[in-house]
């Protein structure tokens, strides 16, 4: 059984051109919706380091007004985040 079926070059055309229409349309939507993840993310980053740069300047002001001294230790065991917790309490 032999079949035998013949798509015009319309036919043909439309089939590709509208298959990849809809597929580049897919495409876009995937790429917008992780541009917007990477704005999100961006977003909480700047927002981290603005918090670390409010976090320096106040351990400055305590280092500057000599309320800080800073063992080795605390240096050595948790950085200067354990620092600042450490000394913000007071």
């Amino acid at each position: 059984m032999n079949i035998d079926i013949n798509i015009g070059s319309f036919e043909t055309f439309a089939d590709y051109f509208f298959d990849g229409l809809i597929s580049d349309w897919i495409v876009q939507s995937g790429i917008n919706e992780s541009l917007d993840s990477v704005h999100l993310v961006a977003n909480d980053v700047d927002n981290v380091i603005g918090s670390l740069k409010e976090k320096l300047k106040s351990i400055q002001k305590y280092i500057a007004l000599g309320h800080l001294i800073i063992p080795t230790s605390a240096v050595r065991d948790g950085g200067i985040l354990s620092l600042y917790r450490t000394f913000k309490r007071d």
